[in-house]
């Protein structure tokens, strides 16, 4: 197994529930909405410091999964279209009735 290499990408001042979503999305919803299986154990660690929040990303699992978003746009046209739909939805649902 190749060694996992965690950089610090950028801290930032929010709450941790902020960062479990992004961490979601990040891993396991890429996964859903790619239909693949991320190949690295830990694509992004988050580390409480002072308060705030540091947020440490495998920068393989980044551009692994950028590798792949672009391959998926690449051979469908739709692609982004539907993701950006979808988030435009989920957009509505959560954010617009506030």
């Amino acid at each position: 197994m190749q060694k996992e290499v965690l950089k610090l990408a950028y801290t930032r001042d929010r709450q941790i529930i902020t960062q479990a979503a992004w961490y979601y999305a990040n891993s396991l919803g890429i996964e859903k909405m790619l239909h693949i299986s991320l190949p690295f154990k830990y694509p992004v660690v988050y580390y409480l410091h002072d308060g705030a929040v540091e947020i440490w990303e495998n920068s393989q699992s980044v551009r692994y999964i950028q590798d792949k978003i672009l391959s998926k746009n690449k051979t469908s046209l739709s692609f982004l279209e539907k993701i950006l739909n979808d988030f435009e939805s989920i957009q509505k649902e959560y954010f617009y009735p506030i």
